[in-house]
């Protein structure tokens, strides 16, 4: 089970430097789980009896020196909770371990992440899942003109 970001989000406004931490542990514990096979409440990988949500929408517009992810929200009921999304960003299409891969986990029902990387040129993924699932599989993002890397372009403080 993912760590939950529930107490992580309301720290976002009162200290920043807290937020990032408490991020960084999360995505730490996540990323310990994954590779270990291992469930924080020690269930082995692969057990989960709920199936991962369906893909979602989601568009990125950069500019500006910022990236910003909107994901669409899936219907919540009693039986479907919250989403967790995961975007990664690397500036090879391959997320190789020369595409210099950055991997931002959301907390549970966030749908936007703004990062902040000026003056690069990147490929987006996304993947999904509830508490208690396993990850969907990685989507790469597309337009119409199919797979793109967007431009944050220069960084603009007013």
């Amino acid at each position: 089970m993912p760590v939950s970001r529930a107490y992580i989000n309301p720290i976002a406004n009162r200290d920043p430097n807290q937020y990032q931490a408490f991020t960084d542990v999360a995505n730490f514990v996540d990323a310990l789980e994954q590779a270990a096979g291992v469930r924080v409440g020690g269930a082995a990988s692969g057990t989960t009896s709920t199936p991962p949500p369906a893909a979602v929408s989601w568009t990125i517009t950069a500019g500006n020196g910022h990236f910003l992810l909107q994901m669409d929200a899936p219907q919540e009921t009693a039986q479907q909770p919250p989403v967790q999304h995961q975007v990664a960003s690397a500036t090879s299409q391959a997320f190789d371990a020369a595409g210099a891969v950055t991997t931002f986990t959301c907390g549970f029902g966030e749908t936007t992440r703004d990062v902040i990387d000026p003056g690069v040129t990147k490929y987006w993924r996304l993947r999904s899942r509830y508490a208690g699932s396993d990850w969907n599989a990685w989507r790469t993002y597309a337009t119409s003109a199919g797979v793109v890397a967007l431009s944050s372009g220069t960084l603009k403080t007013s």
